[in-house]
């Protein structure tokens, strides 16, 4: 089974094994190190894996989808209310719409959506 750890580190283990980690890339552990990997901050890629897998594989480019989802992720944002969503200028960040769409959306595009969500009834 492969592990990721969050920095580049090397773990070696009292079974004689000695692994070096790169920080974010999939390393193959023995199984007699699972636990001890784990228990160091590792994780398994699978559960990494399952976590992105909600996310759009494909970027809509029908301008109406694209705006849907602009909308939604912003009323889900605005819902949150969470002050790392929003830049100074009070718009959703784009690295936030990022986060939940997937992919990046224009200034352009954020701001119209902001403003259609804004002036919406």
């Amino acid at each position: 089974m492969k592990f990721i750890s969050s920095r580049d580190r090397t773990i070696a283990s009292l079974t004689g094994h000695s692994i070096e980690f790169k920080k974010g890339v999939p390393t193959f552990v023995p199984k007699e190190m699972h636990a001890e990997v784990l228990n160091l901050g590792c994780v398994p890629e699978e559960e990494l894996q399952d976590s992105t897998d909600d996310k759009p594989a494909v970027e809509p480019t029908d301008p109406t989808e694209r705006q849907d989802a602009l909308l939604a992720a912003i009323a889900v944002m605005v819902e949150r209310n969470s002050r790392d969503d929003f830049g100074a200028n009070g718009a959703p960040s784009i690295k936030a719409l990022n986060d939940a769409l997937g992919w990046k959306p224009s200034a352009e595009e954020r701001d119209t959506a902001w403003l259609e969500y804004q002036t919406k009834d």
